[in-house]
């Protein structure tokens, strides 16, 4: 057996990731902005990180199960530019604390966002996989 058969990479379908990535600052930021504001949503890391690893996982596995095919890199791809875009506009006290953090903390925030939305997007993928198993049989 050949290893390029077991080990493919497909190009990233780019209307998936943009989709994904308007899902989560329409679904997950603007909610948030209308439902408490941003000074009391962003003061405490422990709040904020509940918030983000709950939230996006939910609706990366949302944007999996909709989409045909396997998705779970586009929505995994969206949801750290989507941390990068919440350290732009969240200002970066509000989200780690009193003062800016290190480099190191903001890579780890992008990672951290990419498994979370990798793994939404997995979860979802098997969610769809059964729904097709039940319609066959």
């Amino acid at each position: 057996m050949e290893t390029k058969q077991l080990f493919q990479l497909r190009p990233i379908d780019w209307r998936w990731f943009i989709v994904s990535y308007c899902f989560l600052v329409l679904f997950h930021l603007a909610p948030s902005f209308l439902i408490g504001g941003s000074k009391n949503s962003f003061q405490e890391l422990v709040s904020f990180l509940l918030w983000i690893g709950i939230g996006t996982p939910i609706i990366c596995a949302i944007i999996a199960w909709w989409s045909r095919g396997i998705t779970i890199l586009e929505p995994g791809l969206a949801a750290a530019l989507y941390a990068f875009t919440l350290l732009g506009i969240v200002k970066p006290y509000l989200i780690f604390g009193s003062g800016y953090r290190s480099v190191a903390e903001q890579v780890v925030l992008l990672l951290s966002m990419f498994v979370a939305g990798c793994l939404g997007a997995a979860f979802g993928e098997w969610i769809q996989m059964r729904k097709e198993k039940k319609q066959v049989a």
